[in-house]
């Protein structure tokens, strides 16, 4: 894979374009992951048909400074790439500029709401790139590292197929404004009875809380102090690859804008990474698909449960919302809010099919995952819905090979 496609054809013998094509393979080995995949087929014939169709290893995972340089030097064109003397000249400059003080990653999170973990220190000690308003660390391969057992402790099903890891950083504002809003929200509900819900006694909702509140991240409290009207928990975030950093950066943005959402209008989380990664698409490349570990900052959740969120006679009207919960409005234009004073939905989940959920009767379309009681024991998995994308930030993102 080191020889340019064009003298690997024939076409050319040995040229400055060929040398500058072999040196961008030599870079993009020199700086990706050790056991990276370049993707490109398993024997010599294969990488070579790959090369001439103009595919290229993924760059995912390289110091973006460097990719745009890669790039160029790989060039389908011969006549595209760079000389040897720009090459030189460009590297000169990155050396330059990387020898510059460059901003490092709030420890923030760690050192406070995640300090119950033990691993500010080994996050700290990790080198990042930056990527706009957020860093991504070096991938974590090493099953010993401190933050990649802890990853690996709250994947659950999926351990064993972890490729790598990569901590999320950012900057201080971002942080420090997480931590704020979630001691805010802990106040808030203390001192304001209004805000706060009796929560319903059912036995699904009753089950469906206790599930939730296993997943608390721990607290200390001194003794005979109630616990903060607010906890953290880790949640996972399904996304293509290519869609980790934005959305690490900008959020998982409320489904009011792509659809109306099951469970009412919000950002969605799974707390099973399994069940996450089915919103997740394989990089046509490495075949890795990626999901996103996130802090999530919850005080009032809502349990919804077939018995008190489906309706058991439903509009004639309206056969596509037939065997959804109330809080979805077949219409992202009028997308459902979550339920009054409560800050999250808390789903436990299972596949129906075309079964409603409810009444057992047959639906007129596949209502796919729906909610479940909890205390039946059948739950597939539990989803979390916010109702605000401030009360999550980024921790981790998992690459997983299935």
């Amino acid at each position: 894979m080191f020889i340019a496609p064009e003298y690997a054809a024939g076409d050319t013998g040995p040229t400055t374009a060929s040398d500058v094509f072999s040196f961008g393979m030599t870079m993009w080995f020199a700086l990706v992951p050790q056991g990276t995949d370049h993707g490109l087929g398993k024997t010599d014939i294969q990488v070579g048909r790959a090369l001439d169709k103009g595919r290229r290893p993924p760059v995912t995972t390289i110091d973006p400074t460097y990719v745009d340089l890669i790039e160029r030097c790989w060039a389908e064109e011969p006549s595209n790439r760079p000389s040897m003397n720009e090459v030189e000249e460009a590297l000169r400059n990155l050396v330059a500029s990387s020898e510059e003080p460059q901003p490092t990653p709030s420890m923030r999170l760690w050192s406070t709401l995640l300090k119950p973990y033990g691993v500010d220190d080994a996050c700290q000690a990790l080198q990042y790139r930056q990527h706009e308003h957020i860093f991504l660390s070096d991938a974590i391969l090493d099953a010993t590292h401190p933050c990649f057992q802890l990853i690996h402790r709250v994947t659950g099903s999926l351990c064993d197929k972890i490729q790598r890891i990569v901590i999320v950083g950012t900057h201080d504002p971002t942080a420090n404004a997480f931590v704020t809003l979630h001691a805010a929200e802990i106040n808030s509900r203390a001192v304001n009875p209004f805000l706060r819900v009796d929560n319903p006694t059912d036995a699904a909702s009753v089950a469906g809380l206790n599930r939730l509140k296993q997943t608390f991240i721990p607290v200390a409290v001194a003794p005979g102090e109630p616990l903060p009207s607010a906890r953290l928990l880790f949640a996972w975030h399904g996304t293509s690859p290519d869609r980790v950093a934005a959305v690490c950066r900008d959020g998982p943005r409320s489904l009011r804008t792509t659809d109306c959402g099951y469970f009412g209008a919000g950002s969605y989380f799974a707390l099973e990474a399994a069940y996450a990664l089915r919103y997740s698409r394989p990089d046509p490349a490495s075949g890795e698909c990626a999901v996103i570990l996130y802090a999530v900052s919850v005080s009032q959740a809502r349990v919804i449960t077939p018995e008190r969120d489906y309706r058991e006679v439903e509009d004639p009207s309206t056969p596509h919302l037939h065997g959804f919960s109330r809080y979805c409005s077949g219409d992202p234009d009028t997308a459902v809010a979550l339920a009054p004073r409560c800050d999250a939905h808390f789903i436990p989940v299972k596949c129906y099919g075309r079964t409603h959920p409810l009444t057992g009767r047959a639906t007129p379309r596949d209502v796919d995952y729906q909610a479940v009681d909890e205390s039946s024991g059948t739950a597939e998995g539990h989803e979390l819905v916010i109702g605000n994308h401030h009360r999550c930030i980024p921790v981790a993102v998992v690459y997983f090979k299935i």
